[in-house]
């Protein structure tokens, strides 16, 4: 909670987006259009300046994995690295994974996404090198989930898949189908209308990666297009 004695003991003030917007006018305008310019907020706060940042540069036609790559931030408080993060990556806390262990002197957390750090730290200013480039260690790596697209209308669920994997190396995960989501069939009756339409055999509705892979194997030939 932002309590006057945290605004009074941390020296947190909030740049209101009017005030943001003034300082940034003052910047020659070739600055919106180089694609190569990179942007620090070393207090960022909740993200007043970096959104600004964000929406000017993606005004000037710049695509978002470049905007979000050159928009970097620090803050020393954690509920405003996390809504920082959220109004520039549309990410909540729950989409992440933070780093607390083994840090550099002055972070207290990183953040990624998956295996890809995002460019917004939790540190103390003062003390933080400003590198930037944390890598994760192999034990803590996550495997991506396969890339399959069930022909079903299903599709849909092949990314909250890929970002329902876990952590833990030993226990990788993918998402349960849902029962209320129509299984694979395979599609014989389309070249031969007489031949009426098989279910596809049923995938437990939970498994580890390796399982998914074995059971993949398994069922290869019972029809090729219900993967």
């Amino acid at each position: 909670m932002r309590t006057i004695e945290r605004s009074k003991s941390h020296g947190e003030v909030f740049t209101p987006p009017e005030l943001c917007n003034e300082i940034l006018d003052k910047l020659p305008e070739e600055t919106w259009i180089d694609s190569t310019k990179t942007f620090l907020d070393p207090s960022c706060g909740n993200g007043n300046f970096l959104v600004e940042i964000k929406r000017r540069l993606l005004e000037n036609g710049h695509d978002i994995d470049n905007v979000l790559s050159r928009i970097y931030g620090v803050d020393i408080m954690l509920d405003n690295c996390l809504e920082c993060i959220e109004r520039l990556y549309g990410y909540t806390e729950g989409d992440l994974r933070v780093i607390t262990d083994n840090l550099p002197n002055g972070v207290l957390a990183y953040f990624y996404r998956g295996n890809k750090m995002l460019n917004i730290v939790q540190a103390d200013a003062l003390n933080y090198d400003f590198e930037f480039n944390h890598s994760l260690s192999d034990d803590t790596l996550v495997d991506e989930a396969p890339d399959f697209i069930l022909e079903s209308g299903a599709s849909e669920l092949l990314e909250d898949i890929k970002q329902s994997a876990t952590m833990d190396k030993e226990s990788y995960v993918a998402t349960a189908i849902s029962p209320e989501v129509p299984q694979p069939v395979v599609t014989n009756s389309i070249t031969n209308p007489s031949v009426p339409k098989k279910p596809a055999p049923r995938m437990p509705g939970f498994m580890t990666i390796r399982q998914w892979a074995k059971y993949k194997l398994e069922h290869a030939n019972d029809e090729e297009d219900i993967y």
